[in-house]
């Protein structure tokens, strides 16, 4: 899944780790998570994690935001977020998965992962599959996002061929 010492690592100003228990029942892996490792402390503007789960139904518990909607870990453990209109968005799983998931968006804007043809986007897509196979399903956030990433790299082609 997500080695601990690499996900640290890809964070250097630190994760913050979650105190509060929440009425939500959640599963042990997740709490396990949430208080032991954390999610990334303010290194990616549009993705902010509070440290505290808040209770959101019907939906779930919140833990953070992506932009101004709640992200929201379900009773069964996946991680959606709640659109203005009231609608959930999958995003992961788990929240391990979704940990390793917003890992791999974050290189995949760095030369460690570089992203120049349609063959490095389809290693990108493959590490998303192999970190959650549902994670790219149809209508899900990361599906969108590499759809907005393919869009890039064929305008990347475009220009350095002249097309």
């Amino acid at each position: 899944m997500i080695e601990i010492g690499e996900y640290r690592k890809a964070w250097p100003k630190g994760l913050v780790t979650y105190s509060n228990p929440s009425q939500t029942p959640l599963p042990d892996s997740t709490s396990h998570f949430l208080l032991s490792v954390g999610l990334p402390k303010g290194q990616e503007p549009e993705w902010q994690f509070s440290g505290r789960l808040a209770d959101f139904p019907p939906h779930g518990a919140t833990f953070g935001t992506h932009g101004v909607a709640p992200l929201v870990i379900t009773n069964r453990g996946t991680v959606e977020k709640v659109t203005l209109q009231g609608s959930a968005i999958y995003l992961n799983e788990s929240v391990e998965q979704f940990a390793a998931c917003l890992t791999l968006r974050k290189k995949a804007g760095r030369s460690a992962f570089p992203l120049r043809t349609m063959a490095d986007l389809a290693r990108l897509r493959k590490a998303f599959h192999d970190v959650d196979k549902t994670s790219l399903a149809a209508g899900s956030f990361w599906s969108a996002y590499l759809q907005e990433v393919e869009a890039e790299v064929g305008d990347i082609i475009n220009e350095e061929t002249g097309a």
